[in-house]
């Protein structure tokens, strides 16, 4: 972190050979995805000073490098103070990214900090279950337990589960939220599996039905947990593909039901099934995607 310092207000013009920065620390040696930890630098100089952190990875290149982040704070009974939370890294960074900030300010030299590392991830094994069987998808309606160990997180205390559509943009758009305890190092929670969709969708649905069908979202969710009292919070969870039966019959131009002929379903992950229609006429798939279906007759 860079701490740029400016002289504001009273005290102006002082000699900037009295103001020293010292003792650049972290509130914590580690911290997991998502949660907050301070940063701190003991100032000597005139009180209400401007200060700017600049986060930087521990080993980039600060005259070609782009900062992690950059912080603004004032000074107050010689201290300057801010905050920041671990940020999620891509796959390929991996988890062995280190932190480090350099204090600075205006007309002396710089100083920098420890390093700050980042905590294995505080949820781990995250898991669809129904029945107390691990699974990948889930009839509409039914219930499915969304569970997760955790580390570095106490017996009772609070853990929030939300459930998120594939694709989300960002942390408000989840579909279900609640709380639980931590339990024996594990947290579990229900929910209904149910396909959701927002407002602007159901208004389009209703005004163009055809155009909408083939445009309708992906019925896969995925679920994240989050610690209440840090704010460390999961990865994603796997997918869950919801899923529901399919009834058709088959008539021809008469309304008689038509026995026995070949039929070819293409469901909306692109995955297919085939069969004969049973002496009523009638298709009868179970468990199916939910969503869009091609028929050939």
């Amino acid at each position: 972190v860079q701490v740029n310092s400016r002289n504001m207000g009273a005290g102006a013009g002082a000699g900037s050979g009295n103001r020293n920065l010292s003792n650049p620390t972290w509130s914590v040696p580690n911290a997991s995805v998502g949660e907050k930890v301070d940063l701190k630098v003991d100032i000597q100089s005139y009180p209400n000073a401007m200060v700017q952190f600049t986060i930087w990875k521990e080993g980039a290149n600060r005259q070609t490098d782009t900062p992690v982040k950059r912080l603004k704070a004032t000074s107050k009974n010689g201290k300057a103070e801010s905050h920041w939370r671990m940020p999620a890294l891509s796959p390929s960074e991996g988890d062995s990214v280190k932190y480090e900030f350099v204090a600075d300010s205006h007309g002396c030299s710089g100083t920098q900090s420890s390093t700050l590392e980042r905590k294995p991830p505080s949820f781990i094994n995250l898991l669809w279950k129904e029945n107390d069987q691990t699974t990948t998808s889930a009839k509409i309606g039914s219930t499915v337990s969304l569970t997760a160990d955790v580390r570095d997180i106490n017996n009772g205390e609070t853990v929030k589960i939300m459930v998120y559509p594939k694709g989300f943009q960002n942390d408000t758009e989840y579909v279900f939220k609640d709380e639980t305890k931590v339990e024996n190092g594990k947290v579990s929670i229900q929910w209904i599996a149910e396909y959701h969709v927002n407002i602007d969708e159901e208004e389009s649905s209703q005004n163009n039905n055809s155009q909408q069908t083939q445009q309708m979202p992906e019925a896969k969710y995925i679920f994240k947990a989050e610690n209440i009292k840090t704010g460390a919070n999961s990865s994603n969870s796997p997918e869950l593909q919801l899923t529901t039966d399919f009834i058709h019959r088959v008539i021809d131009g008469d309304g008689n039901p038509i026995a026995n002929i070949d039929y070819r379903l293409e469901f909306s992950d692109n995955s297919t099934k085939t069969g004969k229609t049973d002496p009523d006429g009638y298709i009868k798939e179970e468990n199916v995607p939910f969503g869009k279906v091609d028929l050939e007759i």
